[in-house]
């Protein structure tokens, strides 16, 4: 197979020259017009509002209901979920922390050093 049968096969270009749009300046020129005057409110409100805070500025709705939403589930959790104190003395001993020091801090009470020291005593 030479060169000439593949031309010969090939379909001919398409002459795409009917859909250009420059093709009549004066038409084209006039379709430029109408976009550039639909658009000038549009851009002219983009540049008022050009910059970080404008942004921000729209997107402030957006953003505050995903912190409300966000809030509420933290509080929900916070109420549906009380660990024990059972849960809390795991957590102490797997931690490290001795019991005593637990049940200092959960009744407020104050160890004195002689306190600490037996502690300390008993670990070593």
């Amino acid at each position: 197979m030479d060169a000439s049968d593949r031309r010969s096969r090939e379909p001919a270009p398409v002459d795409l020259s009917a859909l250009d749009p420059t093709a009549d300046r004066e038409r084209f020129g006039r379709i430029v017009e109408r976009i550039q005057m639909a658009g000038a409110a549009e851009l002219h409100r983009r540049r008022r509002e050009a910059g970080i805070w404008g942004e921000v500025a729209r997107w402030r709705r957006g953003i505050l209901l995903g912190a409300g939403a966000l809030a509420a589930a933290s509080v929900l959790t916070l109420l549906l979920t009380r660990p024990s104190s059972e849960s809390q003395a795991e957590s102490t001993t797997v931690l490290g922390i001795p019991s005593q020091w637990s049940e200092w801090v959960a009744s407020g009470e104050q160890p004195g050093p002689g306190d600490l020291l037996t502690i300390e005593r008993s670990e070593s």
